[in-house]
């Protein structure tokens, strides 16, 4: 048997071992399931390419060929599914989007198979018993080719969006997975295109596969060794990744392969084409390598920057960089997880961890780091306590310190929470972020990436970055907490309003006490005073009821209402025998659109203000109109009347008032119940004479 027969069955061996050993582990998930499906459709490719190369006869060989044809069409459907819940804790969004996509990934090349199965392989010729055999394809087996072309690139653009998505330590564990299955990926990139350009292959195009094959189970082994290998949840973004190095190296690829085609043909053919186009692929391959490690990048900034004489940083870049990413952090958690991540990609460091100094200011909460699996960071509570004085004395000393030399208090305990996952990584750094002379919190670096040595201007840079996030976390603490002040304050003055309802809820009754002993024997009196009664103790219920959604706001319910019927109603709860003439000019007007238990707030609260304020023998006249398109309730009252100076300046603030047992806060909420229906309040008022308040509020449909 030729050595590839060995090849392939070693091949499948390993496909196995490796979709055994993703399905036995103790945490299933479904990027494990579709991981172990791909690989045995693989480990049958390769079965199938044994089954190639020992076959005697043609028919044979035709039949293999069918047989991997049926595995190349079933492929995509696994391992599109991988790209899109691997490492992803938003998964399932993924998946939903991605429905249609999943469904044709399965779809289509069923459909081709069972459509098209007489038109996959026309012909197999041999020259020899043991020479290469040449596979010309159908319609139908070029089209499965085209699938699977357009698939891998899918795919790979979807691994290379969640390698992006990953940083620091993360990246670190998932790398050489996304590796093995991008080698895969760009393998079959290649074989679909050569299929699809010659509409045919030949057998030792499976030697490149097999090998390739080979080289992707050895990353993918090697990624197994490392922990937590499908437990990681990163959140890539639903956006379109618009700098894919991955579609653009296809493009690339596809465009050149197609020009050298063209000019072969136009030459007169050339037997080193397929060669030429390989190396043209592997070489595009190994500058998406190049272009995706980290070693790499880090080596070019290094090589620019020795030979050409230029920073090592470009600041103005960087700060740019920073300024964006922290301003878009609305909140500690959010700002953090910004800063962790700008610092681990713009200084090649693979673990960084930004904690913050808990409520009491004696400890550290984690509070964001590239060594945590969770979408934001988040160590869910880590913390180290007993650390105040290691924060007064970073306090006092606000520089970088190398925490591997350190001797203050706290820096062992510090190196015990940062440990290091590569033992040649080079020195771990504690940055504390100190604001207007308060420290807020510390920044620890370590495992930078080909274990580098901090020089000075990095520590320069650092101190910057530091002063830089600490304001960014002060800004946001102190707006925390003027919205919290705000939403206090929101919530004390509605919640005056149920005591100033409440009041004149008291009041009513207590002008009832009052009458009780002079009218207790009239028996009209003791109906209207339990009427009264029930009414105030409804209102009080109502109140009560209400207490629950003070945060809401106001929140009006708006029916077609009869206003002269509702300053009627209102009337009803004015005191008999009060001293005061009560005149009533309630014209009919049209209904509006109102929320009568807030309007009936409004005219209730000019009563009791209009009575007050009169004294005995006065008046108080009630009115409703319509003053064009506005009905009108109108309140006139001949008492002490106030100046044109509190009318203007105090009138409707809250807490103030002219009445020694007021709380000043009746006019502030009528006027914001009148202002919410869309209408005004119009006050005229003379010391010494009296006031008039016109209520104007909109018609239904004005």
């Amino acid at each position: 048997m030729p050595l590839t027969y060995h090849l392939a069955l070693i091949n499948a061996l390993a496909c196995m071992v490796l979709a055994l050993a993703a399905l036995i582990r103790r945490r299933q998930s479904a990027s494990q399931s579709a991981f172990a499906a791909g690989m045995l459709l693989l480990a049958a490719r390769s079965a199938c390419a044994a089954w190639t190369d020992g076959a005697a006869r043609l028919e044979e060989i035709t039949q293999a060929q069918v047989w991997t044809l049926a595995c190349v069409a079933l492929t995509p459907a696994p391992w599109m599914w991988f790209s899109l819940v691997y490492s992803r804790g938003n998964a399932a969004e993924f998946v939903r989007r991605w429905a249609w996509v999943l469904a044709a990934s399965v779809g289509i090349p069923c459909t081709i198979i069972l459509v098209g199965s007489h038109n996959l392989i026309i012909a197999v010729e041999r020259a020899a018993p043991n020479a290469v055999s040449v596979v010309e394809f159908g319609l139908a087996g070029v089209m499965l080719h085209g699938f699977s072309l357009v698939s891998m690139i899918i795919i790979t653009m979807n691994l290379e969006r969640t390698y992006r998505a990953s940083v620091g330590t993360m990246r670190w564990r998932i790398k050489y997975m996304l590796l093995g299955v991008a080698v895969l990926n760009s393998v079959q990139f290649y074989v679909s295109s050569q299929a699809v350009l010659f509409h045919g292959t030949s057998t030792d195009m499976e030697v490149l596969h097999s090998a390739s094959l080979l080289i992707a189970c050895l990353c993918i082994g090697r990624s197994f060794m490392r922990p937590g290998q499908f437990s990681i949840d990163l959140h890539p973004s639903h956006t379109a990744l618009y700098g894919s190095i991955t579609l653009i190296l296809a493009g690339v690829y596809l465009v050149v392969v197609g020009v050298l085609a063209r000019f072969v043909a136009f030459v007169g053919g050339d037997a080193a084409f397929p060669v030429r186009a390989l190396v043209v692929f592997l070489g595009l391959v190994g500058l998406a390598v190049i272009l995706q490690s980290d070693r790499a990048r880090l080596v070019l900034r290094h090589f620019v920057s020795r030979h050409f004489q230029r920073p090592l940083f470009d600041y103005r870049s960087m700060w740019q960089k920073f300024a964006e990413g922290m301003a878009s952090g609305t909140d500690a958690a959010s700002l953090s997880h910004s800063a962790v991540e700008l610092v681990s990609k713009s200084f090649e460091i693979q673990s960084v961890s930004l904690w913050l100094v808990n409520e009491r200011r004696d400890g550290l909460v984690l509070a964001a780091s590239t060594l945590i699996d969770s979408p934001s960071g988040s160590a869910g509570g880590a913390e180290i306590a007993d650390f105040g004085e290691a924060l007064a004395h970073l306090q006092a000393h606000p520089e970088p310190v190398d925490i591997e030399e350190a001797t203050f208090p706290g820096a062992a305990e510090m190196r015990a929470h940062h440990g290091r996952q590569f033992p040649k990584s080079g020195h771990r750094l504690c940055v504390p972020l100190v604001a207007r002379g308060t420290i807020t919190g510390v920044i620890t670096l370590g495992d930078r990436v080909g274990g580098l040595p901090y020089a000075p201007h990095d520590f320069d840079m650092f101190r910057c970055i530091g002063d830089h996030v600490a304001a960014a976390l002060l800004g946001v603490q102190l707006s925390q907490r003027l919205a919290q002040s705000r939403e206090f304050e929101a919530f004390q003055t509605m919640a005056t309003f149920f005591v100033h309802d409440l009041k004149n809820a008291a009041n009513t009754l207590s002008l009832l006490l009052q009458n009780l002993p002079d009218h207790f024997q009239d028996p009209e009196f003791r109906e209207d005073a339990m009427k009264s009664c029930g009414r105030t103790v409804d209102h009080i219920n109502g109140l009560i009821e209400k207490l629950g959604t003070l945060r809401s706001g106001l929140a009006l319910q708006r029916v077609p209402t009869d206003l002269a019927a509702l300053t009627t109603r209102a009337l009803e709860d004015w005191p008999p025998q009060s001293g005061i003439t009560l005149e009533q000019e309630l014209a009919p007007v049209p209904e509006a659109s109102l929320d009568p238990d807030q309007i009936l707030k409004v005219i209730t609260n000019l009563l009791i203000n209009a009575r007050e304020a009169t004294p005995g023998g006065g008046r108080v006249r009630v009115g409703t109109a319509q003053r064009g398109a506005f009905v009108a309730v109108t309140v006139i009252d001949t008492g002490c009347g106030m100046s044109p100076e509190f009318v203007r300046r105090s009138l409707f603030r809250p807490f103030q008032t002219t009445k020694k047992r007021g709380l000043g806060i009746g006019m502030f909420q009528s006027k914001m119940i009148v202002e919410a229906h869309g209408g005004r309040i119009d006050v005229r008022s003379q010391p010494g004479v009296g006031s008039t308040f016109e209520v104007l509020l909109p018609l239904a449909g004005s």
